[in-house]
């Protein structure tokens, strides 16, 4: 029971802060894929209390992710070709199903025995690059998305971006959020400083009638929780055809998931043992994973994975039980079910400032003061990771790590040769 209950009240509130974020994130992350907000936000309820239910990494937070997104975009533009936008979401959640029966196949054979070949300098890489693209996911927010050549894969990705006269307001507010979460904590640690600024600015707003894009005109926000179903039919009816030519588009796909799903959570989960110097099971966390995609795809959802800065930030706000991540995914449906109103006028400022603060919190910062003392191969490594990461055009983690990890074994063949 104390994986569930023990500091229930730190546990609760770092659960309420993480589902106040990953509504944005969930209907971006939407927007990635070119699929409607609700597929988003159904993967991070679902995938939130299966994974809490049946993980073994304590307080990580699983939900729709970029990483996952970017390899459905070409599903999704098929099945709006032949069919509609709502058979290119069809085409997305089968292909999420797979996916996660993929990851639990996966995790039986012990996949994760090859995280030991991933070395630390790659895992720096890893975080470092996600934190740039989570600092750089908020820069259309900021009006800074022209000055930096940044290509949104979809329109329906950036909802309502802030006016240039609306800019000034936004950017006053943003540095008052960030303020308030870094300042707020000398007062007291017992409320997560982030749930007070998005509290504050959304109150300010209010108060003094100020308009500015809110968390509402990303998209709508479902209204109910739909009934499993699996979207196999004819495809005059818009509907996913069972037949081979639809597996031999979808598996390839499911496949490439699962891998990237699988390799980002580990690292997630690697991450997290080492900043709480606990223990947990791959394999465990690997089916919990793949579980949770497969109930998120019967529910309408996208697949997704776990969440490395999200999941810091959740441990670093006091979440140490199994209730934080729970009440992550409960918290979450239950404000876009029954607060969709107020949910809806949170600003994008208050959000795009704890989005700041979780892309501070997801860097390796020791990696990068400490350059000289580093070893250089070590250097090499991580910037490797990082630099493919970034170039690869949409923004692939998976193949950053894989290039990390080459150098890294080209590295040892070299030294062996050269020692023998």
């Amino acid at each position: 029971m104390t994986r569930w209950f023990k500091d229930p009240v730190p546990n609760l509130l770092a659960g309420l802060v993480m589902a106040l974020v990953l509504i944005p994130e969930a209907i971006g992350f939407s927007g990635i894929a070119g699929v409607a907000p609700s597929l988003g936000l159904y993967a991070a309820f679902f995938l939130s209390i299966t994974v809490a239910v049946f993980g073994s990494r304590i307080a990580m937070i699983t939900s729709a992710s970029g990483s996952t997104a970017v390899l459905m975009t070409a599903l999704v533009n098929y099945g709006m070709k032949h069919g509609g936008q709502n058979t290119g979401e069809y085409y997305v959640i089968i292909a999420g199903l797979f996916a996660g029966i993929f990851q639990i196949l996966l995790s039986f054979v012990r996949i994760s025995s090859l995280m030991r070949f991933v070395p630390k300098a790659a895992v720096s890489g890893f975080v470092n690059a996600l934190a740039l693209l989570i600092l750089q996911s908020e820069f259309p927010q900021l009006g800074f998305s022209q000055f930096f050549g940044i290509d949104r894969h979809s329109a329906s990705e950036l909802g309502s971006v802030p006016s240039m006269s609306q800019l000034p307001i936004v950017w006053v507010l943003v540095v008052l959020g960030l303020v308030i979460i870094y300042g707020f904590p000398r007062l007291t640690k017992k409320i997560p400083s982030q749930l007070v600024a998005i509290f504050l600015i959304t109150i300010i707003c209010f108060v003094f009638h100020i308009d500015i894009p809110k968390v509402g005109d990303l998209g709508a926000l479902p209204a109910s929780i739909q009934f499993p179903s699996i979207p196999f039919g004819p495809a005059s009816d818009g509907l996913v055809p069972f037949e081979w030519k639809s597996f031999y588009l979808i598996i390839p796909t499911s496949i490439a998931i699962s891998l990237v799903a699988l390799l980002e959570t580990f690292l997630t989960q690697s991450y997290l043992d080492e900043l709480t110097e606990t223990k947990s099971s791959k394999k465990i966390e690997g089916i919990a994973q793949g579980f949770g995609n497969i109930v998120s795809s019967l529910f309408g959802g996208m697949a997704g994975c776990a969440l490395v800065g999200e999941s810091v930030t959740t441990v670093k706000n006091g979440a140490s039980t199994r209730l934080a991540t729970f009440f992550t995914g409960l918290s979450l449906i239950l404000m876009i079910i029954l607060g969709r109103d107020v949910i809806s006028e949170i600003p994008m400022a208050a959000v795009v400032a704890v989005m700041i603060s979780i892309a501070a919190i997801t860097a390796d910062t020791d990696s990068i003061v400490n350059l000289n003392s580093i070893p250089k191969t070590e250097t090499v490594i991580m910037f490797i990771t990082f630099i493919v990461t970034m170039s690869t055009h949409p923004h692939n983690l998976a193949l950053g790590v894989i290039a990390g990890v080459v150098v890294a074994q080209l590295i040892k063949f070299v030294r062996r040769r050269n020692q023998s």
